[in-house]
Formats: C-alpha cells, structure tokens, sequence
C-alpha cells in the first residue's frame, strides 16, 4: 500500500522577499521556534516516533516523515528570517529580551495515543491558523505566499492526525 503524502502537492513558492523587514522577522520567528513553533513541532514528532516504534510501527514512521516536512518548514523560515534582515536564531523576541527555545517546550505528558494525536491535530490547527493570519498582516507578497502555502502543509497534517486517531484510537463502527 503506497504512503500517503506528508507534503501538499502545490509548489512552494521560491524563497525571497521583496525587501526586508523587521517587523515580519519577529513574526516569523514565532513560527521557527516559539513553544508552538517548527523546531517544537519537529522535536515532539521525533520523540513520538521512538515512543511508538515498536507499538504502532507504521504511525511511528508517519510522525517521522511529518517531521522531515516540518524541518523543510524551518529551513524556509530560516532563509526568510536572514532575506528579511534578521538572524534565525532558536528564540523568540519577547521584548524586553527573548524567550530561547529548548527542550521543556515539547510536549511529554501525552500518554494515551488519542490524547497525542488530539494534540498534535491541535498544535497543526494553531500552526495552520498563524500562517494563515501572518499572511494577512505581511504586505511583503512573496512571503505571504509562501506562508500560505505553508499552511497546506499544516492543513494536509491535520487530515492525517485525524485518519490515524480514527484507524488506531475510535472502535470500528
């Protein structure tokens, strides 16, 4: 049986912006690693993966491959963040100082496999609703849409936190 995809099939716009802006880097930031952020993201699907190798296999490599999606997502941030004059660092600016990522922002307290994957559907939902607000409020046109395009991700890995809480949490019907 074929995988289904982790990635929407639209292109991904080309990574530029039309000037730069600090204003947007703060926004971005918060995507590349806020609690809520990519590198959160890629971080607690890893750690999910080992927890489930030898339970739930084929969900195990499922979180891997939307992890590899999520790194894909960091890495374009990054190079947005430097196109707009800023420096991707692993913290959020939180004037007066900065909040620095690390690794008490994952989640590892969801025991139960539903309440993971109701979690992480989620922490895709927030991911998906930011990009998607942040697109509205950036007037720079090639970042917007990227992050649009960003949020079919996000959009696609609901859909699949959600076949996978019905094939591996709810009674057949």
């Amino acid at each position: 049986m074929p995988l289904p995809p982790t990635a929407d099939p639209a292109p991904y716009p080309e990574i530029a912006v039309c000037g730069q802006d600090c204003r947007y880097v703060e926004l971005l930031s918060k995507s590349f690693a806020s609690r809520r952020g990519e590198l959160t993201a890629i971080t607690r699907y890893c750690y999910q993966s080992w927890m489930l190798q030898k339970t739930t296999p084929e969900l195990s490599h499922l979180l891997i491959r939307i992890a590899m999606v999520e790194m894909k997502h960091l890495d374009i941030l990054g190079q947005l963040i430097l196109l707009l004059g800023g420096e991707p660092r692993y913290y959020v600016p939180n004037p007066p100082g900065c909040v620095p990522w690390n690794g008490g922002m994952v989640d590892y307290t969801s025991r139960s496999l539903a309440q993971m994957l109701r979690n992480n559907i989620e922490a895709e939902r927030f991911s998906c609703r930011t990009y998607r607000v942040h697109a509205g409020q950036i007037r720079d046109e090639k970042v917007s849409a990227m992050l649009r395009r960003l949020a079919l991700d996000e959009q696609l890995h609901i859909r699949l936190f959600e076949d996978a809480l019905s094939a591996f949490c709810l009674p057949p019907s």
